[in-house]
């Protein structure tokens, strides 16, 4: 009677456990998973973002004090951040893109409406900057991308931080030059960029004076630019909107935005979806896409208080009828093996696995178990998991069949 208490109550522990798989697959079906890694070694924003070889870069920026020549990398293989060579050119608000393993850092604010043109390239691989031709329009808080090997520099902010500019500049590095391009339909800046399928996505921003009439289209325009036609294209709007930080992760563009909204942009459908909130609420953020999930670091509240945090995305699973995606095999993986962990406690051999089935399989069979559970299926699923392999369990089993005839209570 002892051991079928225990095990009843290891049966009760795993539905308790799948419930919580469960919750959590369907907030990653839904929304999207958050998580906090570790900070950078000081408070920033306004810095400039690339991602290198798995690593995120992040350089200068402002801590409330001092504008900062400060570069850290990011290792998600191990959470840690190290500190690299700093900028030649003290600055905050510029744009970065990464063209061939290098990190391009464009613009900037040194002080308050001192406007930079200055264009610095850092190698990893030696651990060096160097200084190449300034853009013809100074600015701070462009939207900046990499297309081709060249360096796309979009609208900004020309004042503090109006007004705003809708300049395109695009710069060779084969070349070391500049050279201008077709106008976006709405001047802009601190906008949200990525590029998928080659084409350049400005989406949201601001810099204008909140009574301009243009303000609130600033915060929600989409607009996307062709390399090809030299053209613009206007698309469907934020759901929120306002700048952030920008990633694309399988065709779709996602956008942790200074309100702390997430929002989804299928270029395919041209329509946004709501997501999870991002849990810290920031401004003035950057960061990038490593291995399909989307980091942010950094940022600040209305320029006053600054966040060195760290905080990653992992997208929602897709539908259905798709395979799973990582994160959720991962969630569904890790559940299984603690509910495999509490098992150990009673039966000597433990093991509820169907050879070649995925963790959603094998979740899937585990609740249909649990939740049909009766005296058959009790005995069933206690043989299953070993019961009958000898051990506490099997010499419990015995006795508790002989004393009764067979089967369970």
């Amino acid at each position: 009677m002892k051991f079928i208490w225990k095990m009843t109550s290891t049966i009760f522990a795993m539905f308790l456990g799948l419930l919580v798989i469960a919750a959590s697959n369907q907030a990653s079906a839904q929304g999207g998973i958050w998580e906090t890694k570790a900070p950078m070694s000081g408070v920033r924003w306004s810095a400039a973002g690339g991602v290198i070889n798995g690593k995120l870069y992040v350089a200068g920026g402002g801590n409330g004090v001092n504008a900062l020549a400060t570069l850290e990398v990011y290792d998600p293989a191990t959470n840690t951040w190290t500190t690299k060579a700093p900028m030649h050119t003290i600055r905050y608000g510029m744009g970065a893109a990464v063209i061939n393993g290098k990190l391009f850092v464009v613009g900037g604010d040194f002080a308050a409406a001192q406007k930079q043109a200055t264009l610095e390239v850092y190698d990893p691989a030696i651990d060096t900057w160097t200084t190449k031709a300034s853009m013809p329009t100074a600015r701070s808080n462009p939207g900046v991308v990499a297309i081709d090997g060249k360096l796309y520099v979009a609208g900004g902010c020309v004042g503090w931080c109006a007004p705003v500019t809708n300049v395109l500049q695009v710069y060779d590095p084969s070349t070391d030059t500049w050279t201008a391009k077709a106008a976006m339909p709405t001047g802009r800046g601190i906008p949200a960029v990525e590029v998928v399928d080659g084409l350049f996505y400005v989406m949201g921003g601001g810099g204008g004076y909140s009574s301009s009439p243009d303000y609130e289209l600033m915060l929600k325009a989409i607009e996307v630019y062709n390399p090809t036609s030299n053209t613009w294209t206007t698309k469907a709007q934020h759901l929120v909107g306002g700048g952030g930080t920008a990633g694309a992760i399988n065709g779709k563009i996602y956008v942790a935005e200074d309100t702390a909204a997430t929002e989804v942009y299928d270029p395919a459908t041209d329509a946004w979806a709501g997501l999870s909130p991002m849990p810290t609420a920031r401004y003035y953020a950057t960061g990038g896409v490593i291995n399909g999930k989307l980091y942010v670091a950094g940022g600040a509240i209305n320029g006053a208080s600054g966040f060195a945090t760290l905080e990653v995305f992992t997208p929602p699973c897709e539908g259905s009828q798709q395979p799973p995606c990582e994160a959720c095999q991962q969630q569904l993986q890790d559940g299984l093996s603690k509910i495999q962990q509490k098992l150990a406690q009673v039966f000597r051999n433990p093991q509820f696995t169907i050879p070649g089935a995925t963790p959603l399989e094998q979740y899937d069979s585990l609740v249909n178990a649990i939740l049909g559970l009766n005296k058959g299926r009790l005995e069933g699923l206690y043989m299953n998991l070993g019961g009958h392999g000898g051990g506490e369990a099997g010499e419990h089993d015995e006795k508790d069949r002989k004393r009764r005839g067979g089967g369970f209570p």
